[in-house]
Order: C-alpha cells, then structure tokens, then sequence
C-alpha cells in the first residue's frame, strides 16, 4: 500500500446524491453541473453526512473534501426553513461556482444545458455507492463499471 493510498482513508469526504442517468452524465461529462441556489450564488450542495445523501437521491457519489477545497469555495449551509434538528442533520457544504445568479438552471442543467459547473470531478470523487433497488436495473454499466464504484447499499 502507497503512503497515498493510507492518508487518502482519512481524507474528510462529503457526499452529492443524484439521480441514476444524471450519475452517468455527470461520470460521462466528467462534472457536477450547478443546479442549487442560494441567494446570489449558484453552486452544488454536499452533505457532511452519508445518512442524509441517502435520502436524496438512488447514487451517492464520494467527493474529497480537501482536494475540493483547494479549487473551490465552500460554505457550510443551513436552509432557513428547516426546523433546527432538520438543520443540524442536513450538515451541507456548498460548492459556489457563480456569484450574482441572473438566470435558473433547473435539474435540465445535468442534460448539457449549463455552463456553470465544478469540473475535473475525477480528481475530487473517491467513491460511487447506489442503492440496492437499482441492482437489476439496465444501462448502468457506466457506474457500476467505473473504478471507484464501491457497490449496492440498502
């Protein structure tokens, strides 16, 4: 084992949780594509916890928070509406990638339409986790198949 390889274990990871076909363009396009506001920013929003990227959405991708941190602004998150446990449980980061947002990019963005985006996302992704209900599920080579695929949970 690398020296790299012992120290990236204790590398402190957040977690992005999106839709399946949204996975695999992100994984194809090698980006995230920022499709979350807040205010004047537009960005990407992570989560500190795993429990709480599971309730997003079918996969879970592992991204290094160090490495993000060197290229990225990020900015813990707490959405105003929540109650505070809902708050203190979210534990978001967000990822800004534009400031003074004019126009809305919805999740469409993650089908090629937006030019803001966190690129590069190989360096940052150390994992890739779906849920098990997507087991027999055809056309998901491009994830499963992918290096840093580490398996079914749930």
């Amino acid at each position: 084992m690398l020296l790299s390889e012992l120290f990236e274990k204790y590398e402190p990871v957040i977690y992005h949780a999106l839709r399946a076909e949204y996975a695999i363009k992100a994984l194809e396009d090698n980006c995230l594509y920022a499709t979350t506001h807040h205010g004047n920013y537009k960005g990407i929003s992570f989560t500190r916890d795993f429990r709480f990227a599971i309730r997003w959405h079918d996969v879970i991708f592992t991204i290094n928070r160090s490495k993000l941190t060197n290229n990225t602004k990020l900015v813990p998150r707490a959405w105003k509406h929540l109650p505070d446990d809902n708050k203190k449980r979210e534990r978001e980061e967000f990822a800004i990638i534009r400031k003074n947002v004019d126009d809305y990019i919805d999740a469409r963005g993650y089908l090629g339409n937006g030019d803001d985006k966190l690129e590069n996302l190989d360096r940052y992704l150390t994992g890739i986790h779906c849920y098990r209900t997507l087991k027999d599920v055809t056309g998901l080579e491009p994830i499963t198949n992918h290096p840093k695929f580490r398996g079914f949970i749930y």
